[in-house]
Parts: C-alpha cells; sequence; structure tokens
C-alpha cells in the first residue's frame, strides 16, 4: 500500500487533477470554469489521497478515480452526466499514457526506480514534473487552439432540419 506524503498530494496530485480535468472537459468543446475546476481537482485529490489508503485489488483506484472524477465534474462543473463520464475518461486515459510514456523515460534517464521514488518525498514531487509540464502543455494547446474530440453545433442550429424541410 501506497502511503503518500502530504507534499507529494499538494505539489503533484492536486496540480495533476487540474490539468487532466481541464483537458477532458476542453477535449469534448465544452467551457472550463478554472474555479470549478479547481474545487474537482483539489477534492479529486483529497479523496484519491485517502482511498489510496485502502488496501484494495489492482486496478480499483483507477476505476474508483474514473468514478470520483465522474461525480465531481457532473456535480461541480454542472455538465451532463455522459460528457461528465467521459471527461473522466480522457483525464484518465490521458494520466495514464503519459505516466507510462514520460514518467518512464524520466525514470529510464535518472537512473531511478519507482520504489526510490515512492521512498521519497522530494523524489515524488521532482520526478513527474515533466509528465506535469507535458500534460499543461497539451491542455493549453487544446484550449488555445480550441482543439476537440466532437464537432459542437451552435445552439441556433438545433431548428435546421425543421428550417430545411419548411423550404424544400
Amino acid at each position: 500500500m501506497d502511503k503518500m506524503p502530504i507534499i507529494a498530494l499538494l505539489l503533484h496530485s492536486f496540480p495533476e487533477s487540474v490539468i487532466i480535468v481541464s483537458l477532458g472537459i476542453a477535449l469534448l468543446a465544452e467551457k472550463i470554469s478554472l474555479p470549478r475546476v479547481i474545487i474537482i481537482g483539489l477534492l479529486s485529490a483529497v479523496i484519491c489521497f485517502f482511498i489510496r489508503e485502502i488496501p484494495l485489488p489492482y486496478g480499483f483506484h483507477t476505476v474508483s478515480g474514473v468514478l470520483i472524477l465522474t461525480i465531481l465534474i457532473y456535480s461541480i462543473h454542472r455538465i451532463r452526466f455522459k460528457v461528465a463520464f467521459a471527461a473522466a475518461m480522457i483525464a484518465i486515459t490521458s494520466l495514464i499514457t503519459s505516466q507510462l510514456i514520460i514518467t518512464s523515460l524520466t525514470l529510464y534517464v535518472t537512473g531511478l526506480t519507482v520504489s526510490e521514488v515512492l521512498k521519497n518525498s522530494f523524489l515524488r514531487v521532482i520526478i513527474p514534473i515533466p509528465e506535469l509540464l507535458f500534460l499543461a502543455m497539451v491542455t493549453y494547446i487544446v484550449i488555445k487552439y480550441r482543439l476537440t474530440l466532437i464537432k459542437k453545433k451552435p445552439y441556433h442550429d438545433k431548428f435546421y432540419f425543421l428550417e430545411e424541410n419548411a423550404n424544400g
């Protein structure tokens, strides 16, 4: 069982949660409310901190992370449940992918092992920095250039089908 130090919660888990939630919401063409995303990030980091303390089977922490993010995004950011679930899945998937690639590469370059990093509070904060910077950069680009996974129709196009039939 992993005992995460409070400093890692504040300097790693919290910003990571804010970044991945922002990325998930932005990729689904939803408007981001930064104060709400910050609240979601803080609550998510704290709740997951306590869930990590529970001895659970492998993979349960990931499933619980998706459920927690879904509920928090849905209730705090106030977007549809299906969209909140998709945003949570995107968030967790982007996190896992970046950790597998960037953190693995960082460990390889530094010659450190996962167990060495987990035992040292300083390393637990420093080693994920490249991953956090990468995710922050991707999130910034997605938001700045409005890159989305779905094409959202403007509200006024709601009756396009009716207008087409009325005119033709």
